[in-house]
C-alpha cells in the first residue's frame, strides 16, 4: 500500500493506494495505527480480486461470512475508523459489482 497526504489542515486527508494482493481492512488497520487515526472516515473505489464480505445476524448475534470468488468492482467502500481497546478499529459497508451487473452489500 502507498500513501500520501494531501491535506495537513485542521483535517488532515490522505490518499490510500492498496496494491493487488494487499488484504484492504488489515493494511488499513495498520496504517490507522500508525497515524494515530482515533476518529476517521473512508470512501473508496477500485477492485477486488476476492473478498469475504458478512451480514451481521440478530438472531445468532454474530456475522455471517460471505466470500466473493472471482473479480468484483468496488462500486463504493465507506466506513469509519474509532479507537477501541486501545487500538484502531474499522466498521465500513460496501457494493461490490459482478460482471453480470449484478451487485452484492455488505
Amino acid at each position: 500500500m502507498k500513501s500520501k497526504l494531501i491535506n495537513d489542515g485542521n483535517q488532515k486527508s490522505f490518499l490510500l493506494v492498496f496494491e493487488t494482493g494487499d488484504e484492504v481492512i488489515e493494511q488499513l488497520t495498520s496504517f490507522a495505527a500508525k497515524n494515530n487515526l482515533r476518529a476517521s472516515h473512508f470512501t473508496a473505489i477500485g477492485a477486488f480480486s476476492e473478498a469475504i464480505i458478512a451480514f451481521f445476524d440478530f438472531t445468532i448475534k454474530d456475522y455471517k461470512k460471505i466470500p466473493v470468488n472471482g473479480q468484483v468492482e468496488v462500486l463504493i467502500l465507506s466506513g469509519n475508523i474509532s479507537f477501541h481497546e486501545n487500538k484502531p478499529k474499522i466498521h465500513c459497508h460496501v457494493v461490490l459489482g459482478k460482471s453480470d451487473g449484478s451487485t452484492l452489500e455488505a
